[in-house]
């Protein structure tokens, strides 16, 4: 009895350490469990797929699109439509899904039910996360991003983030299958057939969305990427270089096809064909269900995919269109050529699905290629070095041009040498200015060799009381606006004329405002210190001007976050304003963006956040406290931007 004891004890401590070592508490790693369980449960196939952002070309050169289109997609591994991922009946799919893209990426399942085989949730840039897929029911099933918990899911599916899980029935018979999609593409670049995007790379247009006008119909990936022309006496070149689906005549083929949308489905036919429909399952499960027998047309709506079944009877060219015929001329047919020469693997890249009993979720041969414009060559990158050079010698032109202005004025009014105000540091230049004063005053103005700016505005304000005989108290305040004014008394009371222009917070105004003050004072030509550069005018007048508003915009294309440019999300990208001071943001784009303080993945709640900024819309905030304020966008946290409060 004491020994039937110490067994029971023991069997009980092995389960509980057992049940210890594998649970999430010890591992910390709930996929890890579930691998253990569904080892027993079926073959388990592993997939990966890669969440990012790329610039794809997804239209070729011809009359309708001159000079080709060009797109700032999002992708699963590179390429629109993502991978088909096969399974049998019964089988698991082990889901890595890894950001290494510049944005909120997610997944979302239609072949699984309930959310943890379903839904990934958020996966930031640089993150991966695990989905696991039981394979169930047969058929074809749509799976995309999700984008930030559905906020934006509208935008990462028109841009390209969709594909199809294909679960092979028991009793399916052999067949020839192919992936196929049609997707929509609003693009904010592209105006237009017959011409195009003037080389621009578009973005998503989130108007023509709402408003259901898409560019374009993407047949995997491309408009007309399986049709080389329409016409035989008046021909219309689409593509020069089209791939084509080969068949043998009268051999039985299969094809899954979906339909992300977002917005319209496909009117699924084959001209010169017939078509059966086999989705969902059959009755006992072990097969396709038969929804259509024979048939012309089949409507596939917007996030779904069916499975349609075709035999092409006699050698020739079929070709299968989405029957919406404006979607034909944006994009939506394909040729299918039925040859006693075609082959069991002679599929048009990244077509081919991986078949029944494969170990393999993905096909061996026919591996998709990826449409992904070139990056920028070496010439382009000299292009941009050679103009930073030529901006550089512009910058220290303008500074010497603006130098010998200043010295210009300054030898006319106390005919002295003033060569030594040559000189480019700061201290040398203030010390010529020190000169001119004491010239102008007969006083002794030591105390303005103090390179300490209160003392320096300290010093310029006796001047200013020796000059002018009055109570220039007011000047003394560190407030930049109250100096401007108080500076712009001074130049009335020396010129008699009125000033009242020189009050605006225009840079420019205030440069010809003070250009003028030099003019009578100096009664000489100042043309040339009508420069706009605002650099090279504060270096010539000694004065800083501070700014109480700043204007930024979100420019047309910020969601591409190709190529990395600070200035294409917000621009300028950087602001300084005055303590006090207001920044305007617009957003020029056509999609929407969020101006939000903080920075991705940062904690807190925000000071200061736009919330949803439509096309066109505008938002403000005042800054009180001095700093640096970082911002960016929280449906595209690519986009950063920087307000310096002085």
């Amino acid at each position: 009895m004491v020994v039937m004891k110490l067994l029971l004890t023991g069997m009980l401590m092995g389960i509980l350490v057992a049940g210890l070592l594998y649970s999430p508490l010890s591992t910390g790693i709930p996929f890890v469990q579930k691998i253990m369980a569904q080892e027993e449960e079926g073959p388990v196939k592993q997939v990966l797929l890669l969440a990012g952002e790329n610039e794809l070309k997804i239209a070729p050169d011809n009359a309708l699109h001159p000079g080709g289109i060009n797109y700032a997609a999002m992708t699963f591994n590179g390429t629109i439509p993502a991978p088909v991922i096969a399974a049998d009946v019964g089988d698991i799919l082990n889901i890595t899904i890894k950001n290494v893209g510049k944005t909120i990426h997610s997944l979302d399942f239609h072949a699984g039910i309930g959310p943890s085989n379903v839904l990934s949730g958020n996966i930031n840039p640089g993150e991966s996360k695990f989905v696991t897929l039981h394979a169930n029911t047969p058929g074809a099933f749509l799976y995309h991003c999700g984008a930030d918990a559905l906020n934006g899911v509208w935008e990462h599916m028109s841009n390209g983030m969709y594909g199809a899980v294909v679960v092979h029935p028991e009793d399916e018979e052999p067949a020839k299958e192919f992936y196929l999609s049609f997707g929509e593409v609003f693009n904010s670049a592209d105006k237009g057939l017959f011409v195009g995007s003037d080389g621009a790379t578009g973005t998503f247009d989130i108007a023509k969305f709402a408003t259901d006008q898409p560019d374009l119909i993407l047949t995997n990936g491309m408009s007309h990427r399986y049709v080389e022309s329409v016409g035989q006496q008046s021909k219309l070149i689409l593509n020069p270089e089209p791939e084509v689906f080969k068949v043998k005549p009268g051999e039985l083929t299969r094809w899954y096809v979906a339909s992300p949308g977002p917005n319209q489905g496909i009117a699924f036919h084959f001209i010169a064909g017939q078509l059966s429909v086999r989705d969902g399952q059959s009755a006992s499960g072990d097969d396709y269900g038969t929804q259509d027998i024979m048939d012309e047309t089949w409507w596939i709506p917007p996030g779904s995919a069916s499975v349609i079944e075709a035999t092409f009877p006699e050698a020739g060219v079929y070709v299968g269109v989405d029957h919406n015929m404006n979607h034909v001329v944006k994009g939506a047919a394909f040729a299918v050529v039925a040859d006693e020469n075609s082959t069991d693997t002679d599929h048009p890249p990244g077509t081919a699905v991986a078949p029944k009993g494969s170990e393999s979720a993905v096909a061996d041969w026919a591996p998709p290629i990826s449409l992904a414009v070139q990056p920028t060559n070496a010439s382009e990158v000299a292009d941009v070095e050679a103009n930073a050079s030529e901006a550089l010698g512009a910058v220290e032109a303008n500074a010497t041009t603006v130098s010998n202005a200043t010295l210009a004025f300054a030898q006319d009014m106390m005919g002295n040498d003033t060569s030594s105000m040559m000189s480019n540091d700061t201290s040398s230049m203030m010390n010529a200015t020190l000169a001119f004063a004491q010239d102008m005053m007969g006083n002794d103005t030591s105390s303005m060799m103090s390179n300490d700016t209160s003392s320096m505005m300290n010093a310029t304000l006796a001047f200013a009381q020796d000059m002018m005989g009055n109570d220039t108290s007011s000047m003394m305040s560190n407030d930049t606006s109250s100096m401007m004014n108080a500076t712009l008394a001074f130049a009335q009371d020396m010129m008699g004329n009125d000033t009242s222009s020189m009050m605006s917070n225009d840079t420019s105004s205030m440069m010809n405002a003070t250009l003028a003050f030099a003019q009578d004072m100096m009664g000489n030509d100042t043309s040339d210190m009508m420069s706009n550069d605002t650099s090279s005018m504060m270096n010539a007048t000694l004065i800083t001007p501070a700014y109480g508003q700043e204007a930024v915009e979100i420019p047309s294309g910020a969601s591409n976050p190709t190529p990395d440019d600070p200035e294409r999300f917000f621009s300028p990208n950087e602001v300084t304003v005055t303590s006090g001071g207001t920044v305007t943001w617009t957003n020029n784009d056509a999609t929407i963006h969020t101006v939000t303080q903080g920075t991705p993945g940062g904690a807190g709640e925000p000071t200061f956040d736009s919330g949803i900024l439509a096309a066109g819309a505008t938002f403000e905030n005042t800054f009180d406290e001095a700093g640096e304020v970082d911002y960016y966008c929280t449906l595209h946290p690519f986009m950063t931007g920087k307000v310096i409060v002085s």
